[in-house]
């Protein structure tokens, strides 16, 4: 079966999967539109499947050769190169200014992965030509970008990188290459390189080589590096390839696959150069080019994926053999797994490097932080995993053909032999992961967070139609989450030991995210068929990654590195994978029900529990007064309680989405059980309204270091007054205190208090089962707000919280089943407990870092939070940052003093 390009599955997953169309909506890439982009993918396609593709089997049969020091491309190369050049097709995402088609690199993406399918020997020519165009785009001078530009976006003279030597591979910083100035601005570069693809070529009138070399007196390592363009043939005055340089391949390798792409030994030998980008600053103009070739790399094993796939399930429907329904290896169960699993990879490889490529033009076209974050995140995710596919289903397409497999004669083998090398150039996959963990980790998670919000928002949205498979995604993210808040409080070489586990468990996670989507738009068809199968079958795999995480690095000897915050159980279970819906409830265990009621805040819920006490219920927090919770709660009487009287409210703490329809209740003949605290708390805030903030509050706001903008808006603005959402509340409570035993629901249950997110907060632990009513002090995802307020400006509620937790924790069983006041109800409270611990104790150490210099709590968001805080959330997180500043403040691990500006200023002690 010929090679046939994916351009109808391209065109889908841009339009409905990866939002390409935020891309077309820019200035930048308006002329994107999609029937431009459905005219380039379909030409790309047509060049792929007619020129490139024939020439694959004759460039691993014939490879290249080197004769008396002059290359011999394979047959049929330089007349597919000319149909690229021709075309435009060198580099669609070049500049326009230089002739480039200026598309996105969304698009570029396309069609490298389309001609990667058809012929990757071929295809790396102009791919490594595209990595120096950007190289020399954003580092060379005026001159040279006049002079170079245009000809590599034409095809006309091609580019390379020159990185490694026989005794710097991954170590760049060993190499030893010279590079001494002629006094004329130009360069002498003497040195050896090898690993050097498309080192020279017989189709293109000059090989630029860009190569990482050594001044005189440059310091040892990395920043003593330089960056220098070396060309085979000098241009002339009129730009003209002119005289040799002092430059030549000495040899090519004999190479496992790829026979078409000559690899060669570079030697340098006082061969004129031009510096591009400063000295001494030539790893940051080479990785310009690398990030470049990673994304482009990650493509190519996705296309060789493809064409392995194609090429397997063309012999699995021809091949005869056995017992099958249509008498062919295609109708064995064992065969089409192979061959779903090949597709449904694929499909979530390709969407992860789109997406990555869309990331970039988002942030070229808008310059926002949040974008190139993204895009930087996503890099070694898309090269690492797309490469990584494209080996495995190579290795089962040669498994599919079974012994034929084994035959060359069959091309199954050389799309293994071909793709097996992209795992390792480039950065291997195993540094992939480690910047991955490393750099972009750096923030504290905080791109890592903005994906799983996304793909948690995606799979809140799908539950109404695919909840099962929204479940699983759903589950799947927040596991990744609690691995990733794990991870970024980890020492950094502790990382470096489960990395790959941690970047695979990231792909798998995005795979199913890209699945749904898919499924979302083709809801019948085939997508949502093998979307079916990835998430069933291949994203459970997440689960056994992340236990590798958790168990942290090893040693030589096998053994565990075990730092302070390692040995972690293995991640959260949720035995519900969809909360009840509005008015409904879910009987979580025999005579307690799960009932959630709305709030109007981005937290758009509070759960809330009844207990059947036989004649009656005892209800665990209540929700927030508002006309839409007491509707739900008319439903909930009449419905699931089934018109049995409510004769006890249990309130876990006096936060008002808990309390606020507790004297409701009250008036209707409820008993209101709840600590000391949390009633006169509840009480005296129902009955101090205001209507302008009081001058203590503005002075505390101006404490905190509150944004002028938002303080000058909040002194006119009316408060929030509890009186605005909760319900009156009659005098008279009963008391709860640590240590008391309460019967509800068939069950006696011991009462604990805990601390920090608010006062005497109640949690209740059942002597009969494994069920804990953990209210807001144990939640499964999310950390509970921690704030300090001008009711108690000097309290330290992060170490009530620490306290209670440690405390807590010794109580905690792995059966424990622990129903919270928000999201999903979990099992693994011994691991949370740890967790929570954990990421504060982090979060406390990346903010004592971040004060080397005095900065206000309203400067500390950075540190601590790993999401961009909007308005809505503004107020929440400064108490919060001040809460924790505070905390180091009474530890005696940072200092403060009042600023100009009536702010405090706090500061690390030991800076």
């Amino acid at each position: 079966m010929p090679y046939r390009a994916p351009v109808a599955e391209m065109t889908f997953l841009l339009k409905e999967v990866v939002g390409f169309d935020a891309v077309s909506a820019t200035e930048r890439f308006a002329e994107a539109s999609p029937d431009m982009v459905q005219a380039v993918l379909g030409e790309a396609g047509r060049i792929c499947d007619e020129v490139m593709a024939p020439l694959n089997r004759a460039g691993d049969l014939q490879g290249a050769k080197l004769e008396n020091g002059v290359l011999r491309s394979s047959p049929g190369f330089a007349e597919g190169y000319a149909a690229l050049a021709e075309g435009g097709w060198v580099s669609v995402s070049a500049p326009p200014e230089f002739g480039g088609m200026g598309l996105p690199v969304a698009v570029g993406t396309a069609v490298n992965e389309m001609m990667s399918g058809a012929c990757l020997a071929l295809q790396l020519n102009p791919l490594l030509t595209q990595g120096q165009i950007e190289a020399l785009e954003h580092h060379a001078s005026e001159e040279i970008k006049a002079l170079y530009l245009p000809k590599l976006i034409s095809g006309e003279w091609s580019g390379t990188m020159n990185l490694t030597e026989p005794q710097a591979g991954s170590d760049v910083g060993a190499l030893t290459s010279k590079a001494a100035p002629n006094g004329d601005g130009t360069y002498a570069v003497t040195g050896q390189k090898i690993f050097i693809s498309w080192g020279d070529c017989d189709f293109t009138r000059n090989v630029c080589h860009l190569v990482l070399a050594r001044l005189p007196d440059a310091p040892a390592g990395t920043k003593g590096i330089s960056l220098f363009l070396v060309p085979k043939y000098i241009p002339d005055a009129e730009g003209a390839p002119g005289v040799a340089n002092d430059l030549k391949v000495v040899s090519l390798e004999h190479k496992m696959g790829l026979h078409g792409s000559p690899t060669c030994v570079m030697s340098f030998e006082g061969a004129t150069g031009w510096l591009i980008g400063e000295e001494g600053d030539g790893m940051r103009a080479m990785f310009t080019m690398m990030n470049n070739a990673r994304l482009g790399v990650g493509g190519q094993g996705i296309g060789a994926a493809e064409g392995a796939y194609q090429h397997a399930l063309a012999y699995a429907m021809e091949r005869k053999q056995g017992r099958s329904p249509d008498g062919t290896i295609v109708g064995h169960a064992d065969v089409r797994r192979m061959l779903a699993g090949m597709k449904a990879d694929i499909l979530a490889a390709r969407s992860i490097a789109l997406s990555c490529a869309v990331a970039i033009d988002m942030g070229r076209a808008t310059g926002e932080a949040d974008w190139i974050a993204r895009a930087a995140f996503l890099t070694p995710i898309a090269k690492a995993f797309g490469t990584d596919v494209g080996c495995e289903a190579a290795e089962a397409g040669v498994q599919v053909y079974g012994g034929m497999g084994y035959i060359e004669e069959s091309g199954a083998a050389q799309y293994y032999r071909d793709v097996r090398v992209t795992a390792i150039y480039e950065g291997t996959n195993g540094i992939q992961a480690m910047d991955l963990v490393g750099r972009k980790l750096l923030d504290g998670g905080e791109a890592a967070a903005r994906l799983l919000d996304e793909i948690e928002a995606q799979a809140e949205a799908a539950k109404a139609n695919l909840p099962d498979l929204a479940g699983a995604v759903w589950e799947a993210a927040e596991s990744l989450r609690e691995a990733t808040e794990a991870l970024v409080a980890t020492a950094m070489q502790e990382r470096f030991g489960v990395a790959v586990p941690y970047l695979r468990a990231f792909a798998r996670v995005l795979g199913g995210h890209f699945h749904l989507r898919a499924a979302m738009a083709d809801p019948s068809g085939a997508h949502a068929r093998l979307a079916r199968f990835y998430i069933t079958r291949l994203l459970p795999e997440y689960a056994g990654l992340l236990a590798h995480v958790s168990r942290g690095g090893c040693r030589a000897d096998g053994h565990h590195c075990r730092g302070p915050r390692r040995l972690m159980k293995p991640a959260l279970h949720y035995p519900f994978d969809a909360p009840p819906a509005w008015g409904e409830a879910l009987e979580v265990a025999e005579g307690v029900l799960w009932m959630r009621l709305p709030l109007p805040m981005k937290l758009d819920h509070v759960n809330v529990y009844a207990l059947d006490d036989g004649d009656g219920w005892t209800l665990i927090d209540t929700g927030m007064h508002t006309p839409r919770a007491l509707r739900v709660w008319e439903q909930l009487l009449q419905g699931p309680l089934k018109g049995k009287p409510v004769r006890r409210v249990v309130v876990t703490h006096h936060h008002p989405d808990h309390v606020g329809l507790a004297g409701w209740f009250q008036q209707r003949g409820a008993e209101l059980l709840t600590t000391r605290t949390a009633w006169l708390f509840s009480r005296m805030l129902q009955l101090d309204a205001q209507e302008a903030p009081p001058p203590e509050q503005v002075t505390y706001w101006q404490r905190c270091g509150m944004a002028p903008r938002v303080l000058e808006r909040r002194r006119t603005e009316r408060p929030f007054n509890f009186a605005d959402c909760v319900w009156p509340m009659p005098l008279g409570f009963t008391r709860l205190q640590q240590g008391d035993v309460l019967r509800m629901g068939g069950r006696d249950w011991e009462v604990h208090i805990g601390n920090g997110h608010a006062p005497e907060h109640a949690t209740f632990w059942s002597r009969d089962d494994d069920l804990v009513l953990a209210g807001d002090q144990i939640l499964s995802t999310i950390s509970s707000n921690l704030g300090v307020y001008a009711t108690e400006p000097e309290a330290d509620p992060v170490g009530d919280w620490l306290e209670a937790c440690e405390r807590l924790a010794t109580l905690a069983r792995e059966a424990h089943f622990v129903l919270g006041g928000h999201k999903l109800p979990f099992t693994g409270l011994p691991f949370r407990m740890r967790q929570l611990i954990d990421n504060h104790h982090g979060a406390l150490e990346r903010l004592e870092a971040y004060l080397d210099t005095p900065k206000s709590a309203g400067d500390c968001f950075a540190p601590l939070f790993k999401r961009t805080i909007g308005d809505a959330e503004y107020g929440l997180a400064l108490v919060e940052a001040m809460a924790h500043c505070q905390h180091l403040y009474v530890g005696g691990r940072a200092t403060r003093t009042l600023g100009e500006d009536g702010a405090w200023l706090w500061q690390a002690a030991r800076a």
